[in-house]
């Protein structure tokens, strides 16, 4: 026969691991919050640090919200424009022209001219160090004047996002007293699909590179659906562009009203994009994966 307790003794010990793992998520969103609280109060923290060691308090000036809104639209502005121009900061000599802006080629007649990596990184590091200037010099304050100076910067493409590395040197006036300011290794990121996507490019081109009349429409599905990302092969147009196909990676799904894009040209001899259209059994024109 059970005691009068045993009920209630198993119902504690049904209970009780139910408490601690409620304990154990709410302490995990705590911390999860707080590591984001605390980046963020630690960049902040980096610009106070920076300017209080020329005897310059930033607290209640504006100043330090300005710059730091600089340092991060800037470095997401780099991002996603560096996407629309496939990579590149200024045009490369295989590029198409267009509305101030370009498109580049990443394959041409048979020859592979996709920027690396790295190139890509450089790329996305001098686009940020260009613009950071016009914005730090466009900062106006009652009592300050900032004058940008120079900036260093490292940019790293992950598989989610990219990483930012600042080294910035500014000259302040406040009071008729100039003072130099240095600002080092202050860290950012943005999230953004530009390792997967330009994963897809490079499988697009070395099916090129293998054989150039052949492109695995199935392949290139699957790799973008398990990216979370669109592929779009769009005839380019024009005469003297009839055989050029315009590629788009974009991400999908996103709520963000500006998902990246990863732009760029294939220009093609006409036996490669006749028998492409063959092989494939559908035409690439309009086509969306």
């Amino acid at each position: 026969m059970k005691k009068r307790g045993e009920r209630a003794q198993g119902s504690v010990y049904w209970i009780l691991p139910v408490v601690v793992i409620a304990a154990i998520i709410l302490f995990m969103f705590v911390i999860l919050k707080s590591v984001d609280k605390v980046s963020d109060e630690g960049k902040k923290k980096k610009i106070d640090d920076a300017f209080s060691s020329q005897g310059i308090n930033l607290r209640d000036s504006g100043a330090r919200s300005l710059i730091l809104e600089c340092i991060e639209s800037g470095s997401k502005e780099s991002v996603f424009k560096i996407g629309l121009q496939g990579g590149y900061n200024s045009p490369p000599e295989r590029s198409k022209e267009i509305i101030e802006t370009f498109i580049p080629y990443y394959y041409y007649e048979g020859e592979i001219y996709m920027p690396y990596l790295e190139e890509v990184e450089k790329e996305i590091s001098s686009y940020f160090n260009d613009n950071l200037k016009n914005c730090i010099n466009n900062i106006d304050l009652e009592g300050f004047t900032l004058n940008y100076q120079n900036s260093e910067t490292k940019s790293r493409i992950k598989e989610s996002y990219v990483s930012f590395i600042i080294s910035l040197s500014l000259n302040v006036k406040k009071d008729s007293i100039l003072s130099h300011i240095q600002i080092d290794e202050f860290q950012t990121k943005i999230n953004a699909s530009i390792y997967s996507s330009l994963e897809i490019a490079d499988y697009i081109l070395e099916s090129h590179k293998e054989d150039s009349e052949l492109i695995c429409m199935s392949c290139i599905k699957e790799m973008a659906d398990e990216r979370n990302l669109l592929v779009e092969f769009t005839n380019f147009g024009g005469e003297e562009d009839k055989y050029t196909t315009f590629v788009l990676i974009s991400e999908k799904g996103l709520s963000e009203s500006t998902p990246f894009e990863l732009r760029f040209l294939n220009k093609y001899l006409f036996n490669e994009i006749a028998q492409i259209n063959i092989i494939t059994d559908i035409s690439i024109q309009n086509e969306t994966l």
